[in-house]
């Protein structure tokens, strides 16, 4: 991009002209009113990841199955499993 030009093209068409900067004696600090719309977004935004936090707490409360296993019968299961995969592999070999 910078070779085709474009980078200083979209310079010269897009940043303010060096007589329409604010000197240093017109600019103004921010204030809280200035920000208002951002601060009142990030905290709705806030609200509603809270509730949906909570949301998902309460249907994960309800709604979970109840363990069924125990570990001991997940690794024999996956003994079988790397079991059947060898014996799969066995025939394969040259």
């Amino acid at each position: 991009m910078q070779d085709q030009g474009l980078l200083t093209k979209w310079k010269e068409r897009y940043w303010p002209k060096q007589d329409k900067c604010m000197s240093p004696d017109q600019a103004q600090p921010m204030t809280l009113s200035d920000i208002q719309g951002p601060v009142y977004i990030m905290f709705g935004l806030l609200a509603l990841a809270g509730t949906v936090l909570i949301m998902e707490i309460v249907w994960y409360q309800w709604n979970r199955a109840p363990i069924t296993f125990t570990l001991t019968e997940c690794f024999r299961n996956l003994k079988e499993k790397v079991a059947d995969v060898k014996n799969t592999n066995s025939g394969n070999e040259i």
